[in-house]
């Protein structure tokens, strides 16, 4: 269920950084890779869902488009206890 732009090509490019003793403020670090997907995302580029971007559950339907029906209802059928991926913000808590 990865969003995947309506091109005959498609590929993933990541960047995976590292936090070490000495690097720049790890927040920096989080803003800064937002502000990475942010350019991608103006182009029409997805965000792969996991990761460390803050995403709200707003942002995440915006994502997924007309494919969140379906998304949330694979979601519904596949985890209904909600245990899969709680912290990237897909599905907010419920109740």
């Amino acid at each position: 269920m990865l969003r995947l732009p309506d091109e005959e090509t498609v590929f993933l490019f990541t960047l995976l950084r590292t936090a070490s003793p000495g690097a720049e403020n790890p927040q920096d670090m989080v803003e800064a890779n937002r502000s990475l997907y942010l350019r991608a995302q103006a182009v029409g580029g997805y965000q792969y869902p996991v990761g460390s971007i803050p995403t709200t559950a707003e942002e995440w339907r915006a994502h997924y488009g007309p494919a969140w029906a379906a998304f949330k209802t694979a979601r519904e059928r596949y985890d209904p206890d909600g245990i899969l991926t709680p912290g990237q913000g897909v599905f907010p808590p419920g109740p």
